[in-house]
C-alpha cells in the first residue's frame, strides 16, 4: 500500500523538521513554510490526503486557510488538523466550527500526532 501524502505547513523551521521527520517514517510529507506558498503548491499539484497546519503564521492564518481550503470545490473535503501553541477553547470551537477535523497544542508528543493522523484516515478510507 503507498504511502498517504501530508501537507505540512508549519513556519517555525525547528518544528517543521521535527514533523517532517516524525511523519516521513509512515507517509510522504510536503512541506510548506506558509499558508502562501501552501496556496501556491496545491494549485499546482494533485491534493493531499491531509493537510497539518500552524495556527498562528505570518499573512495568512492557519484560520483563514482552513476558511479558503473549506470554500474550495477541490479541496473542501481534505481533512485538516490544527496545531497551535494557544490553549484557548474558543478558537478550538470557531476551527471545529469551520471544518478543522482535529486540533492539537503545541507542545505535543509526536507520537500522537502520528496516531491522530491515523485514525483520520481510518474513518476516511474510501
Amino acid at each position: 500500500m503507498s504511502k498517504k501524502n501530508i501537507l505540512l505547513i508549519e513556519d517555525d523551521r525547528a518544528l517543521r523538521t521535527l514533523l517532517e521527520f516524525v511523519l516521513s517514517e509512515d507517509f510522504n510529507v510536503i512541506s510548506q513554510e506558509n499558508a502562501i506558498s501552501a496556496l501556491a503548491w496545491l494549485e499546482k499539484n494533485t491534493c493531499p490526503d491531509l493537510i497539518l497546519t500552524d495556527l498562528m503564521m505570518p499573512e495568512i492564518s492557519g484560520m483563514e486557510f482552513t476558511k479558503t481550503i473549506r470554500s474550495s470545490s477541490l479541496y473542501r473535503n481534505i481533512p485538516i488538523i490544527i496545531l497551535s501553541g494557544k490553549e484557548n477553547s474558543d478558537s478550538r470551537i470557531r476551527l471545529l466550527a469551520i471544518g478543522a477535523d482535529d486540533f492539537i497544542t503545541k507542545p505535543f508528543n509526536p507520537v500522537e500526532v502520528v496516531l491522530r493522523i491515523k485514525n483520520i484516515f481510518k474513518r476516511t478510507v474510501a
